[in-house]
Parts: C-alpha cells; sequence; structure tokens
C-alpha cells in the first residue's frame, strides 16, 4: 500500500489515498474540507480559502458570494455567457481563462 498525501488545509492529517475519491486524491483535499465554508490552507498565511467547486480550487472566501460555493466573478460570468450565446459562447473572448491563470 502506497503512503498518500495529507490534505491541503492547516491542521488536517487525513490521508489522501486509494481509499479516498479519485476527485480527492486529484484536488489533494479531503471529504470533510472539500464542503467546508472557510479554511486555513498550509501555504496560505492567515488567509481563509473556500473549495470552489466550479474550478476545483481553494480559493480566497473573499472572492466568494455569501452563501455559494462558486466564485462571485465567475458566476457573473456564466450568467453573461448563458444570456448571450450559452454554449456556443467564446470563453477566451469572455476574458474566461484571463480570470483564472
Amino acid at each position: 500500500m502506497t503512503r498518500g498525501k495529507l490534505c491541503k488545509v492547516l491542521g488536517c492529517d487525513a490521508v489522501i489515498d486509494e481509499r479516498c475519491s479519485k476527485y480527492q486524491q486529484k484536488k489533494r483535499v479531503c471529504a470533510e474540507h472539500l464542503q467546508a465554508d472557510a479554511v486555513r490552507c498550509k501555504r496560505g498565511g492567515n488567509e481563509l480559502y473556500r473549495f470552489c467547486q466550479q474550478c476545483g480550487k481553494l480559493e480566497q472566501l473573499n472572492r466568494f458570494q455569501a452563501e455559494l460555493v462558486v466564485l462571485q466573478d465567475m458566476h457573473a460570468l456564466l450568467q453573461q455567457l448563458n444570456g448571450h450565446g450559452g454554449p456556443d459562447a467564446s470563453w477566451a473572448s469572455a476574458g474566461f481563462a484571463a480570470q483564472l491563470y
């Protein structure tokens, strides 16, 4: 049995190994912290983070709307794309790539 990696959340000793879901293994976050309202990352200092279910990353808490689990700017962008052509709209021309990377 190969030893897994630890969850990215500060103070969490959960081992992410083959017993965890593939998604947890890929994101290196335990099931508890995937759904947490706010966490501190091991490399994030005192900043609070939340797992964004849209982009699959731990993002700074201040980028989220109060009770949603997607980023404010991404949520607005997705609404705009849905109102202006939906799947046919170009993500790159809407600035999507620039916001994530």
